[in-house]
């Protein structure tokens, strides 16, 4: 009967070293993944900051867009302009004459 209780309690003590070694590994693993957990809530921070910034660039990019065809809008007008100037002083002393005669 004495040999079964020793038996017994060698054997729970090797079951209890075994647990102890069982949750170690456990402990290990769940620190691992709240790390991996850290490291995805950090890479999806990062998508997210990119993503914001990516749509800011692109309305940066369509304002720039807008600006641009609306200056060559303003430099075709220009143009016309200048082009209506230089007719205009190519008149100017005949128009000037007629007006001195009368």
């Amino acid at each position: 009967l004495i040999e079964k209780v020793k038996v017994a309690q060698e054997t729970t003590e090797n079951a209890k070293l075994q647990l102890r070694e069982v949750e170690k590994r456990v402990e290990a693993v769940e620190a691992e993944c709240a790390q991996l957990d850290n490291q995805l809530n950090d890479a999806i921070n990062d998508k997210e900051a990119m993503e914001r910034q990516a749509a800011s660039c692109v309305q940066k990019l369509n304002t720039a867009q807008r600006l641009v065809s609306g200056l060559a809008d303003e430099n075709e007008r220009w143009a016309n302009t200048v082009v209506d100037l230089r007719q205009l002083s190519l008149r100017l002393i005949g128009n000037c004459m007629l007006a001195s005669a009368f």
